[in-house]
């Protein structure tokens, strides 16, 4: 259990003596030496290939080291995952105030009309005014629109990271799932065996 629990998303060999120490193993991990052994607090140890044999796992060397590269991947997706949702989340911010910018330079130059247009008759004032108010309304439009659309781009991507967050918790669970009860079976077999043995 300590070693199965000690895998759990862990990417290297210190890491895995790190997290086996807390659930009260020491390991001897050497290059010289064929086998893991793992001892318990009291001193008892066991080899990796006996606890391979025992519970039909395989934590060997070789093993772990596969189950470390494979956890160094899924984190590494899971990472990429998330930057690229982040960058499309940037960029879609970018996009959104280059617009907001444009839209405020559309009522920028409605404005500076009104001033130049002060200058002129009475009757073009007023033409141009009411050309100018249609501009401004149309750009207030514009930008309300594109802030619409942030926020439910907005929302979408933060819905994006949630899924993600919980795709990763059910991969999770179902691997939690699929040790346990593979741990059952074993353990049912081990019953049998030991009332065969009896017999």
């Amino acid at each position: 259990m300590a070693v199965l629990k000690a895998l759990e998303n862990c990417i290297s060999k210190e890491k895995f003596k790190e997290k086996m120490k807390q659930f009260g193993w020491n390991v001897n991990w050497t290059e010289k030496r064929k086998h893991i052994i793992f001892q318990n607090q009291d001193g008892k140890k066991v080899r990796d290939s006996n606890l391979s044999k025992t519970f039909h796992l395989d934590i060997s060397k070789e093993g772990l080291e596969n189950e470390f590269d494979r956890n160094r991947k899924k984190s590494r997706d899971i990472e990429i995952r998330e930057s690229r949702a982040a960058e499309e989340l940037r960029n879609y911010y970018r996009e959104l105030d280059t617009a907001i910018a444009a839209a405020g330079g559309i009522t920028d130059q409605a404005q500076s009309r009104k001033r130049s247009s002060n200058a002129e008759f009475r009757e073009s004032e007023r033409v141009h005014a009411d050309t100018e108010k249609a501009d401004t309304d149309a750009g207030r439009r514009e930008t309300d629109d594109l802030v619409r659309q942030a926020e439910i781009a907005r929302r979408s991507s933060e819905i994006n990271r949630r899924n993600s967050v919980s795709d990763n918790r059910i991969v999770r669970n179902a691997e939690a799932e699929s040790i346990a009860s593979a741990e059952q079976r074993r353990s049912e077999e081990q019953k049998i065996c030991l009332n065969r043995t009896d017999l």
